[in-house]
């Protein structure tokens, strides 16, 4: 059977805080089966709402979007490719709320993890059961939650929602998901999976910027989920709220090459961060870029938070830059983790936390260049037969500091 076969020039958008915007241009195979949104090709199917195109294309279909402002909440029912295209000058499709602001098109699963239970209005929802590939689009989700009432359990915007689901996300600028509350709630993507079999998700070269609680959460049941986040560049809000990389309960995975700023809130000593595992199953956090942060990297894999069930030990940090944390650089609140090869400048506690109350044994903290610092390694009371040997240590008051912290 005969197709009709063009080349759609791809461009992707990526608000990189340090480099400006960036295009990302490709190309990609469109057939009968492909729609687009939009006017930029004519060639063809073309719809005027981005919902229609997505329930018009078969499974496994692409829909293309054109440049320009698309103002809706799209759920997608199928297995399918989201992608943003370029035409003539003009790279830059973004997804924003529609008139009247986002409404609730989802509940987050009792998984654990931020959205635990919550109302989430998601600007792209992707149901149960299906794989479904984003890329090269911008979400901006700025006034889409305008209410904070009640304030037990405001509604709460997700740029993509991978409900039970697999997929991609690949060349995404996703910024200000996050409602009016004190204390801001909103995720750039939420991964959550409560069912057999376990789903897959990665996150990669994509930017976020001011999300109310992550910029990527992963959580899952005994279900499980694996999560790849590679290369994305995060940028709290920094003044109120935010943290980076979330991971927790059965999901696992790796999360490498990410440059992370600004996941504090002022005043506060604690409780926000760049990079977290939480009970997570198997953890591998490398080669990541972390600064200006309340603590930089955490994993708690402690049974008396983690249950028999969650938190497998044996998490690898290793290779990361973290530098400017108003408490620690990396806390471990577990047993047999290994941290190595990191790099710590300006840790204003501690550059490595053996947390007291954690009973975080038989960890392993070596080759680790430490500058600037309270105590280089602090270690609880309870904290037994760690390894802490040949790291560097420059201009730090304490090479080992045994004690709670202040």
């Amino acid at each position: 059977m005969l197709r009709t076969i063009l080349r759609l020039k791809l461009c992707s958008i990526a608000n990189l805080p340090l480099l400006g915007i960036a295009l990302i241009c490709g190309s990609v195979t469109a057939s009968a089966q492909d729609a687009v949104v939009g006017t930029c090709n004519p060639s063809i199917p073309s719809y005027d709402e981005l919902q229609d195109a997505v329930d018009g294309v078969p499974n496994g279909g692409v829909v293309a979007v054109c440049p320009g402002k698309w103002a809706q909440q799209v759920r997608i029912t199928k297995s399918l490719s989201l992608m943003g295209v370029r035409s003539g000058n003009d790279a830059l499709p973004v997804i924003v709320p529609p008139v009247g602001g986002l409404v609730q098109n989802a509940i987050g699963l009792t998984v654990g993890g931020f959205m635990h239970g919550k109302r989430i209005a998601a600007q792209i929802l992707v149901t149960p059961g299906i794989t479904v590939d984003i890329s090269n689009l911008a979400l901006d989700a700025t006034g889409g939650v305008a209410s904070c009432s009640p304030a037990n359990d405001a509604l709460a915007p997700v740029g993509i929602y991978f409900q039970q689901a697999s997929g991609s996300v690949t060349h995404v600028a996703a910024k200000n998901q996050s409602n009016t509350c004190v204390g801001p709630q909103g995720d750039g993507v939420l991964v959550q999976n409560g069912s057999v079999p376990s789903k897959t998700v990665t996150v990669q070269s994509s930017s976020f910027r001011n999300f109310g609680w992550m910029a990527v959460e992963a959580s899952a049941n005994t279900a499980g989920a694996t999560v790849t986040y590679d290369g994305n560049t995060l940028v709290g809000p920094g003044a109120t709220d935010g943290n980076g990389l979330w991971v927790s309960y059965g999901a696992g995975g790796t999360i490498s090459n990410n440059s992370i700023s600004d996941a504090l809130r002022t005043g506060d000593a604690t409780g926000f961060w760049g990079i977290i595992g939480v009970c997570p199953s198997r953890l591998t956090v490398s080669n990541n870029m972390i600064g200006n942060t309340d603590t930089g990297i955490a994993i708690i894999n402690n049974p008396s938070n983690c249950g028999a069930v969650y938190g497998a030990a044996g998490d690898m940090i290793t290779n990361n830059q973290v530098f400017d944390s108003a408490t620690v650089g990396i806390q471990v609140c577990g047993s047999k983790n290994t941290v190595q090869n990191n790099n710590f400048n300006d840790s204003i506690v501690a550059a490595i936390d053996l947390n007291q109350g954690c009973n975080s044994n038989l960890n392993i903290a070596t080759q680790n260049t430490v500058n600037g610092t309270c105590a280089a390694v602090l270690a609880g009371t309870d904290a037994l037969l760690n390894l802490i040997a040949l790291n560097d240590v420059f201009n730090a008051k304490n090479l080992l500091a045994v004690r709670d912290l202040p």
